[in-house]
C-alpha cells in the first residue's frame, strides 16, 4: 500500500466510523491512537464527527496501557515505541470504565473478532478491563483482513470490524 493509498483509505475508514458513530448516540468518550506508518491514521475522525466527543490516547506505563483525555493531538509527544502519547503532567487520566468506545489498532484481523497485535499484550490487557458492553473496534484496512489467526485464551476479541468496505458486527461479540 502506498503512502497515498493508506491516507485516502485512513480517510474512508474515519468517515465510515464516524457515521456509524454517529448513528449510535451512545458513545461520547472514544479511546483512539496515534498510528504508525503502517496503521490507519484516526487523526480525520474528530473533523468527521458532527458532535462534541471526548478523545483519550494510551501512553505505555509499565506493563499496561493508560489513557489521558487529550482535546489538541498536536501536544502529544513522541513515546514508548516511537508512538506518540498524551503527557501526564498536561492531560487528565481516563479510568477505562469512562470510555464508551475503544478503537483498536491490529496486524491483521479476522472475522470472527480475532485482533493480531504486535506481541506485548498491552491492548488485551487493557481491553480486559473495560466494561462488557463497550465496543471493541478494530481498525484496519481491508488487505489486513484473514480468514483466520491464531488465538490465545487471553486475547480479547474485537465486537466490530471497520475497513475502507465497511463496518462489520462479529456475532459472538457485538453490543
Amino acid at each position: 500500500m502506498t503512502e497515498v493509498e493508506r491516507v485516502s483509505s485512513s480517510r474512508d475508514i474515519c468517515n465510515r466510523l464516524a457515521h456509524w458513530i454517529n448513528a449510535r448516540g451512545d458513545c461520547q468518550r472514544i479511546s483512539i491512537y496515534s498510528a504508525l506508518a503502517t496503521e490507519v491514521d484516526l487523526s480525520f475522525l474528530p473533523a468527521a464527527l458532527h458532535a462534541s466527543f471526548q478523545f483519550s490516547f494510551p501512553l505505555v506505563a509499565g506493563a499496561r496501557l493508560q489513557f489521558f483525555r487529550v482535546s489538541d493531538p498536536s501536544e502529544l509527544k513522541n513515546g514508548s515505541y516511537g508512538i506518540l502519547e498524551p503527557d501526564p503532567a498536561i492531560h487528565e487520566p481516563v479510568n477505562l470504565s469512562d470510555i464508551d468506545l475503544c478503537i483498536c489498532p491490529g496486524l491483521a484481523f479476522s472475522p470472527d473478532g480475532t485482533r493480531l497485535g504486535r506481541g506485548k499484550g498491552y491492548y488485551d490487557a487493557m481491553l480486559s478491563g473495560l466494561r462488557p458492553d463497550t465496543p471493541r473496534i478494530g481498525v484496519g484496512f481491508a488487505l489486513q483482513i484473514r480468514d483466520s489467526l491464531p488465538h490465545e485464551e487471553h486475547d480479547i476479541p474485537m465486537s466490530h470490524l471497520v475497513t475502507e468496505r465497511e463496518v462489520t458486527p462479529i456475532r459472538a461479540a457485538a453490543t
